[in-house]
């Protein structure tokens, strides 16, 4: 945090207040302070709990932490207030150019907070708003994970090739779904609902969209098309042995380099390399009948996302690598970032004794469809899908737990299976599954509980294989405008 007269490059204003979320490269260093004019600065860290900031120039910004409402009013009214509400109290801090004020709130209850992306596009110095923003800065989704892992369902979907009916589903009442186009402007896809829903709209590649509270996205039959924007890593894998050519999509927040390798990950296995640049999908496909059953590694300088497609089937997310990957069951293929086998690869999980790994699976019997592991860094708590079910499989690598699994049926939510699950562990999960060839039942929007966090892989309404992406407590770091 600093004192600004201008919009920080990468960064958000609020007055006189500066805010970098991002983490720093050193091309776009944050320090030292003698360089840049930033200040670290407190985070909130529990709901309840308020920060106030109240930055000077030419000096580090004071920050002042009531522990409730009546003392985050008692700090207003030492600043020059004279309030007798929370409101009262937000309302003067957001017409105060030298304030701000941050709290952890919860985006799946009663309060809206909007996506970084809203506040983005409202310019370099927006006035005030009477509103909550959520701080994810777009090219850094890590201070969500205030759970630990990734919050996916509430981070921006990027399209990596457009696609007409891509599917929504949204628990909870006033969600409201936004596109995101190339320049930043945005545009409501679907506003605020009026209880639990789901629907279609077209999406295009590129853009992104994002929602004020949790939501998944896909497009059946087209599965590497959506692709959360926090699901991003350094290190991808696949393999494939049918429906080729096979297309590679790659999507970079930043502009870097990767390399694509086949089988051992040595120079003389490299297939291709070459340049992404920031915000733009780029491709690459495999010639006909090259490289069929190989280890497919993928390396990049930074953080990316991947997904891949085959010429009518097999179309998924890639395989992120991680120490401890969970995958359905022991079909497919496994391996380390270095294009070897994982030293050990149980039913459900698949880890090495000194590099991360990745598990690949096609062909598991039901639909046309891959499916791609997940690692423990990556699981979430909840998960939701707007569409038909037909079987799903749990992985539980945490303590024993209760698993609710419900669908909604136009007016109520309805309690299909509550799975008790033992303790497991990331080298021996527990697991549950239910369900074949055939819809669960008619309910196009389903969700799933856990007591903690699990890996849910899921076949839809079409038998297409998808391994879900969803969110944990729900709390975001947000601030006042």
């Amino acid at each position: 945090m600093k004192y600004v007269t201008s919009r920080p490059s990468r960064g958000l204003r609020r007055g006189n207040v500066g805010m970098r979320s991002i983490i720093a490269t050193n091309a776009d260093p944050i320090g030292p302070t003698s360089a840049t004019g930033y200040y670290n600065a407190i985070n909130p860290t529990d709901p309840g709990k308020y920060i106030v900031y109240k930055v000077v120039d030419g000096a580090a910004p004071l920050s002042f932490t009531p522990q409730n409402d009546t003392e985050f009013i008692r700090v207003c009214n030492q600043l020059g207030a004279s309030v007798t509400t929370v409101n009262g109290g937000l309302e003067f801090i957001s017409t105060e150019d030298d304030l701000s004020v941050g709290a952890v709130l919860n985006a799946t209850g009663s309060t809206d907070i909007n996506p970084f992306a809203v506040y983005n596009a409202l310019g370099s110095n927006p006035s005030a708003q009477g509103e909550w923003f959520d701080t994810k800065a777009p090219d850094n989704m890590f201070n969500l994970d205030l759970d630990d892992t990734p919050q996916h369902s509430l981070t921006e979907y990027v399209c990596v090739e457009t696609q007409t009916t891509v599917r929504w589903g949204a628990p909870y009442t006033g969600t409201i779904i936004y596109e995101i186009d190339t320049d930043g402007s945005i545009t409501t896809k679907v506003s605020a609902t009026s209880g639990p829903s789901n629907g279609n709209f077209s999406c295009t590649a590129n853009k992104k969209y994002v929602a004020n509270k949790p939501i998944h996205m896909h497009r059946s039959a087209a599965q590497h098309a959506m692709i959360p924007g926090s699901l991003k890593g350094t290190n991808w894998g696949f393999y494939f042995t049918r429906y080729t050519p096979v297309t590679v999509y790659l999507y970079s927040y930043d502009d870097c380099k990767y390399a694509i390798f086949a089988g051992t990950v040595n120079i003389s296995n490299q297939v291709t390399k070459g340049s992404l640049s920031a915000g733009v999908t780029s491709t690459y496909q495999f010639a006909d009948g090259t490289h069929e059953g190989d280890r497919i590694n993928i390396i990049a300088s930074k953080p990316i996302l991947c997904s891949v497609e085959g010429n009518g089937g097999d179309r998924s997310i890639a395989s992120i690598a991680g120490p401890f990957s969970f995958r359905r069951d022991s079909g497919g293929i496994n391996s380390t970032i270095a294009g070897a086998a994982a030293s050990t690869t149980n039913t459900n999980v698949v880890f090495d004794s000194s590099l991360d790994s990745w598990a690949f699976d096609i062909a598991d019997g039901s639909g046309g469809d891959s499916e791609n592991s997940m690692p423990n860094t990556m699981i979430n708590q909840h998960y939701t899908f707007g569409h038909e079910v037909r079987n799903y499989t749990i992985v539980n690598p945490n303590g024993a737990q209760d698993i609710v699994v419900e669908s909604w049926n136009g007016s109520a939510w309805v309690n299909f299976a509550t799975h008790a699950l033992s303790a497991g562990s990331n080298t021996a999960p527990t697991t549950a599954n239910t369900g074949s060839t055939s819809d669960l039942n008619a309910n196009q929007l389903w969700k799933w509980t856990g007591e903690d966090k699990f890996y849910l892989v899921i076949n839809d309404g079409s038998s297409d294989e998808e391994a879900m992406q969803g969110w944990n407590s729900g709390h975001v770091e947000s601030f006042f405008l």
